[in-house]
């Protein structure tokens, strides 16, 4: 008896899923963020974090505006918004917040200039 194509489709399987795996893993160890507005915000949000007195209570809320200062969406963006968290004294208060977000693309980074929180 001779040995049918069955096998064949096992190996031919196995390569494609290995081929498969290799474009998946290659396509994102060259992965870098792109800059956006969501990313921004975020960016911003840790920054203010910072700064809370409670941190770990902070509730940021989608009321987020963020206005990107060109024409595409690659930044500067204005990133405006509320956070409620504890103060020294375990009270919830909400504070309106306000950050300047640039991102550059060299070096893969954000900076963000905190001009307000209150």
């Amino acid at each position: 008896m001779g040995v049918g194509c069955g096998g064949c489709l096992v190996v031919l399987g196995g390569g494609l899923l290995l081929i498969i795996a290799a474009v998946v893993i290659g396509a994102f160890a060259g992965f870098t963020p792109s800059a956006n507005k969501y990313t921004a915000a975020q960016q911003c949000e840790q920054t203010v974090s910072s700064y809370l007195k409670a941190p770990s209570t902070a509730q940021f809320h989608s009321d987020i505006s963020a206005a990107t200062e060109s024409a595409i969406d690659a930044g500067p963006w204005l990133i405006i918004g509320t956070v409620d968290s504890e103060n020294g004294f375990g009270a919830m208060l909400r504070s309106n917040y306000s950050c300047h977000v640039t991102f550059t693309p060299s070096s893969n980074s954000y900076a963000v200039e905190l001009q307000g929180v209150g």
